[in-house]
This record gives C-alpha cells, sequence and structure tokens, in this order.
C-alpha cells in the first residue's frame, strides 16, 4: 500500500535541527546559483547542494513520521539522495582537479550507476530495500528504525554504505591533489574544500564522544547529516571569496586535533570491547573501563606524533610550526624577508632563480604566500612612488641639492636603497634620451 505522504505527522523538536540544515543547504544552492551559474564547475556543486538539502528535508521528514510507510519511503529518498550527492561532488572534485569541462571525459559519469541502480529498486519494490521497519526508542531519525539484519539482498546494505565512504575518500584525495599544486588560487580554494570535508568527521567525532562518555545519554540526532550545512557554507566560501581567513593555519590544526581525537576515541571503544569479551567474560565491569582509559593514555603521545608526521607530510606549509622552530618572532622574521625582498627587486624584476631563494626563505622563515604577497604590493607600490617623484625631480635635467635631500628622505620613509635610487635613475634618464 502506498503511503499518504501529507497525513501521518507529528511536530518532534528532534528534526529541527535537520530542518535548518535543509534551509541552509538549499540557500546557499541558490545563492552559488545566483552568483557563478555560469562556472561549469560550480554547477556540479549547486545540484550536490540541492541533493543534500533534499537529504536534509527526508531525513527531517522522517523524523516527524507517525507512520512507518511514510518513514520508509522519507528514508529511502534520504539514501537516493546521499548516494547522488557524493556521486556528484566526487565529479566536482574531478572536474576542479583536472580543469575539464563536465561532458569532457565520459568514464567519470560511471560513478551514478550505483545512485540510479538504488533509485530504480527503490521505484519497483521498496520493500526490496527495507523488508523490515519496526519502532525505536533510540533511532536518530523519529520512531522507526529498519531492522539492516533482515534486509535482502544482504550484502547491498553494504555496498551502498561502501559506495558512499569510497567517493567521499576519492573527492577528498582530489582536494589534497589540488592543494599541492602550483597554481595558488586552486590552492587556496581546494584548502577549504578540505577543511569542509573534515567537517562532518569533526561532528561524528563528537557523536563517538558523546557516546563514550555518557553511555546512556541517547542523542536521537544524527550530527553527520546536520553539520552538512556547515560544509556547503565553507565550500561556498572558497567558491566566491577564498581570501577571508588564514587558511594555512586553520586547515593544518584542524587535521592534526581530529585525527589525534578521533584515533584515540576508537582506541578506547575497541580495546574496551576487546576486554569485555575476552577477560571479563562480556560483563561491562570498572577493571576493564580503567584498563581502556589505561591503555588509551599511554598511547597518546605516540598517536600524537603519527598524528603530526602525516598532518607534516600531507601540509607541508604548515608556516606557524616553522616559524616556532626558527626561534624569531613574526615581526623579525617579516623584516627577514622585506630585506631580502628589498634586494631582489633592486636589480628589476626577479629572476627565476631569485624566486626560488626566496621561496626557501619564506619556507624557512615561516612566511605564508599571503604575507609575501602583501609585502610584494607594499613594495611595489613605495617604487611606484618613488619613481614618480624621481621623474618629477629629472623633468629640469639635473636633481637640485635641495631636490636630493627631499629624494633621500623619501627613500629612508618608504625603504627605497641607494641601489634601486640608481636603477630607476638609470631608467628614467634612458626613458628621457
Amino acid at each position: 500500500m502506498a503511503p499518504d505522504l501529507f497525513d501521518d505527522y507529528f511536530f518532534n523538536a528532534w528534526s529541527i535541527p535537520y530542518f535548518i540544515a535543509f534551509l541552509i543547504n538549499f540557500i546557499i544552492a541558490w545563492l552559488l546559483f545566483f552568483k557563478a551559474r555560469k562556472d561549469e564547475q560550480v554547477q556540479l556543486y549547486i545540484i550536490a547542494e540541492f541533493f543534500v538539502a533534499i537529504l536534509c528535508l527526508s531525513v527531517a521528514l522522517a523524523t516527524c513520521s507517525l507512520d512507518s510507510d511514510t518513514w520508509l519511503f522519507w528514508m529511502a529518498l534520504n539514501r537516493a539522495t546521499a548516494l547522488l550527492a557524493v556521486a556528484t561532488l566526487f565529479h566536482f572534485s574531478y572536474v576542479f582537479l583536472y580543469r575539464t569541462k563536465i561532458f569532457e571525459d565520459l568514464r567519470v559519469f560511471l560513478v551514478y550507476v550505483v545512485p540510479l541502480f538504488y533509485i530504480s529498486v527503490f521505484s519497483i519494490d521498496i520493500d526490496q530495500l527495507y523488508p523490515s521497519v519496526g519502532e525505536s526508542d533510540g533511532s536518530p531519525f523519529g520512531l522507526f528504525e529498519a531492522d539492516i539484519k533482515r534486509f535482502s539482498p544482504p550484502f547491498l546494505w553494504g555496498f551502498f554504505d561502501i559506495f558512499l565512504v569510497v567517493m567521499l575518500i576519492l573527492a577528498a584525495v582530489n582536494f589534497f591533489r589540488m592543494f599541492r599544486l602550483e597554481d595558488k588560487e586552486i590552492r587556496r580554494r581546494s584548502a577549504y574544500f578540505i577543511l569542509a570535508s573534515l567537517i562532518p568527521l569533526i561532528f561524528t567525532t563528537m557523536e563517538d564522544l558523546l557516546e563514550v562518555i555518557f553511555p546512556d545519554f541517547n542523542l536521537k540526532l544524527d550530527l553527520g547529516i546536520v553539520s552538512l550545512s556547515i560544509t556547503g557554507i565553507i565550500i561556498s566560501v572558497g567558491i566566491l571569496k577564498h581570501r577571508l581567513f588564514d587558511i594555512d593555519l586553520i586547515l593544518p590544526k584542524s587535521f592534526y586535533y581530529i585525527t589525534t581525537v578521533l584515533v584515540l576515541v576508537w582506541v578506547f571503544i575497541l580495546s574496551g570491547e576487546v576486554l569485555v569479551r575476552f577477560i571479563t567474560g562480556g560483563e561491562e565491569s570498572i577493571l576493564s573501563r580503567f584498563a581502556a582509559v589505561l591503555l588509551t593514555l599511554i598511547l597518546f603521545f605516540p598517536v600524537r606524533e603519527m598524528a603530526g608526521g602525516l598532518t607534516t607530510r600531507l601540509f607541508p606549509r604548515d608556516f606557524i610550526s616553522r616559524r616556532r622552530k626558527t626561534g624569531l618572532s613574526s615581526g623579525t622574521a617579516l623584516e627577514i624577508y622585506r630585506k631580502q625582498l628589498q634586494l631582489a627587486w633592486g636589480g628589476g624584476d626577479i629572476s627565476e632563480k631569485e624566486s626560488r631563494l626566496l621561496k626557501d626563505l619564506r619556507l624557512s622563515l615561516g612566511i605564508s604566500d599571503k604575507e609575501h604577497e602583501r609585502l610584494e604590493r607594499e613594495l611595489i607600490s613605495a617604487l611606484e612612488i618613488y619613481k614618480k617623484q624621481l621623474q618629477l625631480a629629472l623633468e629640469g635635467g639635473k636633481i637640485s641639492e635641495k631636490g636630493k635631500i627631499l629624494l633621500k628622505d623619501l627613500r629612508l620613509s618608504l625603504g627605497i636603497s641607494d641601489k634601486e635610487h640608481e636603477r630607476l635613475e638609470k631608467e628614467i634618464i634612458g626613458m628621457n634620451v
């Protein structure tokens, strides 16, 4: 019997975060549509955001459902939109990484086979997907919960879950590969994308922590789904305006702390399970919990070192830690780099060799690309100001003694060296000749 999708609902307070996540993702999708819909790469992400919005809405309506058939419909729609969203997100990451058009490489469309297969089975006979639904007091999706043990055929449930995880991992890998490219714009944007992909992991870790710390507390909320709105906001910022904050600091630190906490949480959970099963005969005791805590504490420093090493390999430009290792303050490091940058500009345009040397110096001193660009703009602006004043002084031919004094004072205030003054003077005289 087909469910009546307009009846059999009640107001469930646990649905409010899902409805808020739906509104946020829907607004993000429309904002991107009006701001950047002409960009083919952004078009794919807009589609992914619409799927995420429908996913959140379907979960919200399932949470408010009084009828098991209605609940089943919305949960099946939730799974279908989730499969489509991760497939589209992977497609977006692939197109963005290789700078191709949407239909340029048709092989990538093979990832949509799994969502289409799920939708076809869902359309033909929903009972094949969810043969048994029962009432549940602890479900994060309302009054009901599917009996996974009676799922038919059994392997399909795991297959769809594996597909979701694999697509998310492959998309994250593509974002990491973008981050290691030389193109500065792509690197900045990909940094936002990586941070966004970590957000569901952060909230899932929080959920696991709550379950570990408060075993009897039932949240009745899927924090991973709720966090998708934050993920959408961060990626949208990366697409529309990618210089709002120092992503080079936030990204490595977030990855480091999340990895450390997640590994330690799972060490605690798994060690506790092993101790309960094989030592205390299946019964929880204070001894098993104390042993699990002790093992977690013992592994804290090795896990932290492992997370630090992994972070350094994935994000070699962790500027803050490098600066601390040099023992220099931020102001001192910037002043040293400014002087070297002035020397490099003293001969005119920076050569390829000088550019490589400056890059090595930036890494040693912990100077970010953002700081380098700011110093370069300041230096170029100072040179342009001084060049104009020098041109005015040379209009009458030889510079007067008063003019020389004024130019020297201007050089000191702008940080222009005598070598740069001589170069600019020769350049202007040559142009006049």
